[in-house]
C-alpha cells in the first residue's frame, strides 16, 4: 500500500529528474550549436550536408517542447514519458560526439600542408551523424505519440 506522502515524494523525485535531464539536453544542444558554427563554411560538402539534416531546427523544437512540458505531471505514462526524454538525451549526446569528432578532424585538417588539395575525410562521421539524426527524429516522434496518450495535471510553481 502506497501512502499519500510517498506518492508526493515519488512525483517530486520524478519532476526533479525530468528537470535535470531537460537541463542536460539544453547544455548539450548549446554545445552542438557552437560546433555547427565552428564547422560551417569550412567545406561546402559538409555545409550542404548539415543544411539537409536541419539539426539546429530539430534541437530547438525539442528544447521548446521539453520546456513546455516541464511544468506538467503525467498521471498516466509518466515512466514512458521520462524514458522517451532520456532516450532523446542519449541521442543528442551521440550527435554532440559526432560534431566534436568532425570539429577535431577539421582542426587537424587546417594544420596540414596543402590542406586545400586534400580531402577532409569526414564521410564516416557524416554518415554517423545522419544515422543519429534519423534516430533522434524517431525518438522525438515516440515522445510526441506518448504525450498524446498521457493524461496531464499542471504542477503549480511555488
Amino acid at each position: 500500500m502506497v501512502m499519500a506522502g510517498e506518492t508526493g515524494i515519488a512525483l517530486g523525485a520524478y519532476f526533479l529528474s525530468q528537470q535535470i535531464v531537460t537541463y542536460a539536453i539544453t547544455d548539450a544542444t548549446s554545445s552542438i550549436y557552437t560546433s555547427i558554427s565552428n564547422i560551417f563554411c569550412y567545406c561546402s560538402y559538409v555545409d550542404s550536408f548539415l543544411l539537409e539534416l536541419d539539426i539546429q531546427t530539430k534541437l530547438k523544437a525539442i528544447e521548446s517542447i521539453l520546456e513546455e512540458i516541464g511544468g506538467l505531471t503525467f498521471t498516466t505514462c509518466p515512466k514512458t514519458v521520462h524514458l522517451c526524454i532520456d532516450s532523446i538525451h542519449d541521442m543528442i549526446l551521440n550527435i554532440k560526439a559526432d560534431f566534436t569528432c568532425i570539429e577535431n578532424k577539421i582542426k587537424i585538417h587546417r594544420e596540414k600542408w596543402l590542406n586545400s588539395y586534400r580531402s577532409l575525410g569526414v564521410v564516416r562521421e557524416l554518415k554517423l551523424l545522419a544515422l543519429h539524426s534519423k534516430l533522434l527524429d524517431n525518438r522525438y516522434d515516440m515522445l510526441i505519440k506518448t504525450l498524446a496518450l498521457a493524461k496531464v495535471e499542471h504542477i503549480k510553481n511555488v
